[in-house]
């Protein structure tokens, strides 16, 4: 439905913050590259790509990514599961390929709020 563009760093401190509604239903896609120190973005052929998440439970998932027809990006879609609990879901991505060298690359946060209760409510109507 929405979607949002970002690049994480291989070599800085990313700091790269998402917002999110607690109880969304894969409304939310974000598009991400991974670049180099000298700002390049990285090739994502032959690379495999897992998303990890620690969700604000403590409860962790994964998705395993594909890599979209750029060979540059991967797509990941904020999942019902990943949105079920209002606070700070800490992200990681794994990018490895088949000569056992693996990548770690974090600091995506999402920020889940709160949803709100909204099963009381009434129609408003114009007297």
């Amino acid at each position: 439905m929405v979607e949002k563009q970002i690049i994480l760093s291989t070599w800085e401190n990313n700091n790269q913050v998402i917002f999110a509604n607690q109880g969304e239903i894969n409304s939310r896609n974000i598009i991400i590259k991974f670049s180099d120190a000298n700002e390049n973005i990285l090739s994502l052929t032959n690379k495999n790509i897992i998303f990890y998440a620690k969700k604000p439970d403590e409860n962790a998932i994964f998705n395993n990514c594909e890599i979209n027809a750029d060979g540059e990006t991967i797509s990941i879609v904020l999942t019902s599961s990943l949105l079920d609990t209002a606070g700070i879901v800490k992200c990681e991505f794994q990018i490895s390929d088949d000569s056992g060298k693996l990548l770690k690359v974090n600091g995506l946060r999402i920020l889940v709020y709160a949803e709100n209760n909204f099963s009381a409510a009434v129609e408003s109507i114009v007297e």
